[in-house]
């Protein structure tokens, strides 16, 4: 469930555009070719968004190349161009999403690759000292719970003295 929920959310572009993707056909020196495709209601028309960081932006007709299946090739600058699926009917337009978040290998533009998620965990050495603080820290703890307790003397137990 939690695996249908993580790809929903990642691939999710818009209410009828989905599945975006990204193919790198040819890579030149500051320009690149690219076939992008998106999923979207059969007969109708689409069109991509390619926006640069500085606002520069190229429309892309997309024709059906199958049956709910757009697609179209540009030349565009070696960017991580951020992209925007519109339909002309008007009614449907997909959230912006980056390049490489939809396929475009980072390696293309000269990125390095993105760094792994996970972290390594702490070493058994640090394990051990964390064990030995803990301990230090109740034993501390302890000492200082007796020497806060007051005496308790028989005369000055009244319960005692009763007796």
């Amino acid at each position: 469930m939690a695996f249908l929920v993580a790809f929903l959310l990642f691939f999710q572009v818009g209410d009828a555009l989905t599945e975006p993707s990204v193919i790198v056909r040819e890579s030149r020196e500051t320009t690149m070719v690219i076939d992008l495709s998106v999923s979207g209601p059969a007969g109708d028309s689409v069109v991509a968004h390619l926006v640069e960081p500085g606002g520069n932006q190229q429309i892309v007709s997309l024709e059906e190349r199958s049956f709910g299946r757009f697609g179209g090739v540009a030349e565009v600058p070696k960017l991580d161009l951020i992209v925007v699926f519109e339909s002309l009917d008007g009614r449907t337009q997909s959230d912006p999403v980056r390049l490489t978040d939809i396929g475009l290998d980072r390696a293309v533009l000269g990125m390095s690759p993105v760094a792994p998620t996970t972290a390594p965990g702490p070493s058994s050495r640090t394990i051990g000292w964390g064990w030995l603080a803990l301990g230090t820290g109740a034993a501390a703890l302890a000492a200082l719970a007796f020497w806060a307790l007051p005496d308790r003397d028989e005369e000055d137990d009244p319960e005692a003295a009763a007796d």
